[in-house]
């Protein structure tokens, strides 16, 4: 509820900024095709907009060296980022859900200031890793099967997002778990390295987690192919150059 709150006190300041300028404006760069379509109802008149998708820096996010693993454990990883993030994250979603699965053998590394909140994530599954040195980190990625990325994004009412984390991950190697779509990525070949799980508060099937993770295991040149993708459309070489036509087009 908080995190709801936060967002939309931030979303009616920018409304209120729209409106006022929306008669000067050609067009409001939005991060998905969704926001476009809440813009446009809530200032109760057409607003055209560009859909700007996030973009990461492939070439200092090099895919990773994908260790072959053997046993029964699955091993996941939350690339903790601000506290704000962490709000929609559905860290606590995720954790209920592992807990609903005792039968189910999961790891959980949790990395980032995380570590300052034992109370609220400490479980026997669960690893607080605190800041790890960049090697450091790196080792870890190599090992795990699968990443996690946004699992709340109901909070805030979205169903789509280009998260960067999502990119992140795709330029990493890294396949993972996600609550949104990505509406750059449906329909793609790409679309296979990822998990969209219900955009709500239910407790995820972690059954089809270990699944996917087991999956990922046998195609062992995802990482490969993810890091390609990610290049090809997901650079931010690529989604600013799209940015900058689409104005262009304006002028």
């Amino acid at each position: 509820l908080f995190s709801w709150w936060e967002h939309l006190r931030y979303y009616q300041r920018e409304m209120k900024l729209i409106k006022k300028y929306l008669p000067q404006l050609k067009a409001v760069v939005t991060f998905t095709p969704e926001f476009g379509r809440i813009l446009a109802k809530d200032a109760k008149g057409p607003i055209n907009s560009i859909y700007n998708r996030d973009g990461t820096d492939t070439d200092s996010v090099p895919p990773r060296t994908c260790k072959i693993r053997e046993g029964e454990e699955v091993k996941l990883i939350f690339l903790k980022g601000s506290q704000q993030e962490q709000k929609w994250a559905g860290l606590d979603r995720l954790i209920k859900s592992i807990e609903a699965h005792p039968d189910i053998p999961i790891r959980l590394y949790i990395t980032g200031n995380a570590i300052d909140q034992k109370e609220r994530y400490a479980r026997p599954f669960v690893t607080l890793t605190g800041r790890l040195p960049f090697n450091e980190l790196e080792e870890l990625i190599d090992e795990v099967d699968l990443g996690v990325s946004n699992l709340a994004n109901y909070l805030i009412h979205f169903s789509e997002t280009t998260n960067l984390k999502s990119r992140d991950y795709y330029s990493r190697g890294l396949p993972f778990i996600q609550s949104n779509t990505m509406p750059d990525v449906e329909g793609t070949v790409a679309a296979n390295y990822y998990l969209h799980i219900p955009n709500d508060a239910t407790i995820i099937d972690m059954k089809k987690v270990y699944d996917f993770a087991l999956r990922m295991r046998s195609e062992v040149d995802h990482p490969k192919k993810m890091h390609q993708f990610a290049v090809e459309q997901l650079d931010w070489k690529v989604t600013t150059a799209e940015l900058a036509q689409e104005i262009k087009s304006l002028v």
